[in-house]
């Protein structure tokens, strides 16, 4: 399941099909689904993360990519 740099929270859902890379945060009671890809990413207590992320924060209202070049975030509602 987990790379460099991954801390998982209590309580939380990591199928075993999903792929966390590097500097990877899971809150307590997050779920994360089968088929992940998940590179720098954090995701908070309760949230869930699907599909292929990298360099996101993910909250159980969406996604925010997180820009390193620009410093800026975008926002993606669910």
């Amino acid at each position: 399941v987990g790379g460099h740099d991954v801390i998982v929270g209590a309580a939380a859902n990591v199928h075993p099909s999903a792929q966390l890379a590097r500097q990877v945060i899971v809150g307590a009671g997050a779920e994360v689904a089968a088929g992940a890809m998940l590179s720098q990413c954090v995701v908070w207590p309760g949230a869930r993360a699907e599909g292929r992320l990298d360099r996101c924060i993910v909250t159980p209202e969406g996604v925010i990519e997180v820009d390193p070049a620009t410093i800026g975030m975008t926002r993606h509602e669910r």
